[in-house]
């Protein structure tokens, strides 16, 4: 679907086509990480869970997706930025 729309304003070279990969797959990887702890039930909160406890500290499953909240929004906005300006360049790119 990415690699469609960059061939809206002409064709693609092999390199952008492997960006383009990259980058899809990259955006995929942080919001299946963020998705999994963002929920509460999910293995990775779970263990994260256990591991603290089983070292003394005191946490709950809950608490540890409220502290990833913060850090998700952040992610979400260096992906968007990140993202915006690898269009830009493509963009730039085409126009020369």
């Amino acid at each position: 679907m990415a690699q469609a729309a960059g061939k809206v304003n002409g064709e693609l070279t092999a390199l952008e086509v492997d960006q383009i990969k990259g980058r899809a797959a990259a955006s995929e990887n942080f919001g299946n990480f963020f998705a999994q702890n963002l929920f509460v039930a999910s293995s990775s909160v779970l263990l994260i869970s256990s591991t603290m406890k089983s070292l003394g500290y005191p946490v709950n499953p809950s608490g540890i997706v409220l502290n990833t909240i913060p850090i998700a929004l952040i992610c979400y906005l260096f992906c968007l930025y990140y993202n915006h300006a690898f269009d830009q360049k493509l963009q730039t790119k085409r126009e020369k």
